[in-house]
């Protein structure tokens, strides 16, 4: 100590300028052990080691051979062949779908479609849809199950006549609550599987909905039920062809945005109903709208995304004070049919009641769909608009 005393006070003594020079010095070695230091306690990769992630990697020139060979197993692997189809949409299904399809028999629902039912659930799960009036300009709206079986179906509401035609025309089961005596004689008269919710316990009342727009069945308990009464189990349903149309639709008019107007706003009725669909060049596929809105599954909030729009104008007489209809569906007339964005004229005709409604072009040649999903609409004239 007593040596870095005497240092110190013969630093002291040092001319201003040397201490100065001195004290620089000492910083900079100071610092040189710092850096030093530092350096020793975290080390820098070698260069090389960082290159690979610099590296830009181009791409490999290939022949025009190679690379169709390459479009060609990428089509393979995204758009597989299928053996089977299911008949009522023309689309693929595996052969262990197709085993479950074999099993199974078409379930038509008949939905309330007033506005206090919407949402409803199980919609987006059909494979066909038809729309009908019923009575006071309000519709049905008719949903066949067969490829896809939803969990939860509703609201359901009671039959008509022509809604027991469309089951019978179509080998299905009849889901329902109550309906028009002629509806309820044609039943009983005409053997159809009848699953209807005045009696069947596989349907409950399910809020928050209001009676009588909150009957629900379960898709599992209604097929349990009709196994219990004894139903035939399994068909064979019959539908149209499907596939291209390049005659028909060659010259054929666009039509991108259809719609249905059935009732229209009033003193008691602020809003009215129409459908509408909207068509999406992208998918082909036109979405349903309600009211402008686009149509949600309440259960899943899928969407109905249909291939084809039919339009059948049928003849309509009301037969009571109630506005209850008879709509004849064996006269035969106009059609139309919506596909690809155009539209194309049709005729339709049918014989006997379990026939498939027949629809054909103006050359006499049966009508042909686009793989997908069908909605029809019977209507009178002036329900109908396109553009």
């Amino acid at each position: 100590m007593d040596k870095i005393k005497e240092w110190f006070e013969s630093f002291l003594e040092f001319p201003t300028r040397r201490k100065i020079l001195i004290v620089i010095l000492v910083l900079l070695i100071i610092g040189v052990l710092v850096l030093v230091g530092i350096l020793m306690n975290n080390p820098s990769k070698p260069v090389q080691e960082e290159l690979p992630a610099k590296q830009v990697v181009l791409p490999e020139v290939t022949t025009p051979e190679a690379t169709t060979k390459t479009q060609i197993t990428t089509a393979e692997t995204t758009q597989p062949e299928y053996s089977y189809t299911n008949p009522l949409t023309g689309l693929g299904v595996t052969e262990e779908e197709h085993k479950v399809l074999e099993g199974r028999r078409p379930l038509l629902v008949s939905y309330d479609n007033l506005n206090d039912a919407w949402p409803q659930s199980g919609v987006s799960h059909a494979d066909y849809y038809i729309e009908v009036l019923a009575e006071g300009l309000i519709t049905r709206f008719l949903c066949v199950y067969y490829g896809d079986a939803p969990e939860i179906i509703g609201p359901i509401r009671s039959a008509r006549p022509y809604i027991v035609l469309k089951a019978l025309e179509h080998d299905a089961y009849l889901a329902h609550v109550g309906g028009s005596m002629q509806a309820l004689t044609d039943i009983q008269n005409y053997g159809v599987a009848d699953l209807d919710g005045l009696w069947s316990g596989a349907f409950n009342r399910m809020p928050p909905k209001l009676p009588p727009h909150n009957t629900y069945a379960y898709y599992n308990d209604l097929m349990a039920q009709a196994e219990s009464l004894g139903y035939r189990m399994s068909s064979e349903p019959e539908f149209y062809d499907f596939g291209e149309d390049k005659k028909h639709l060659k010259d054929a008019d666009s039509a991108e945005f259809i719609k249905f107007s059935y009732r229209d706003p009033g003193l008691y009725d602020s809003v009215g109903y129409n459908a509408s669909y909207q068509y999406d060049g992208k998918t082909g596929c036109y979405t349903r709208q309600l009211v402008g809105e686009v149509q949600h599954d309440e259960h899943d909030d899928g969407t109905i995304e249909v291939s084809n729009i039919l339009v059948q104008y049928a003849y309509h007489e009301v037969l009571d004070d109630a506005g209850r209809l008879a709509i004849d569906l064996y006269q035969g007339g106009d059609a139309y049919l919506f596909r690809d964005g155009k539209v194309v004229k049709l005729k339709w005709s049918k014989d006997e009641m379990t026939d498939l409604t027949r629809f054909y072009y103006e050359d006499g040649s049966d009508v042909i769909l686009a793989p997908g999903k069908t909605a029809l609409h019977i209507v009178y004239q002036g329900i109908l608009s396109y553009e």
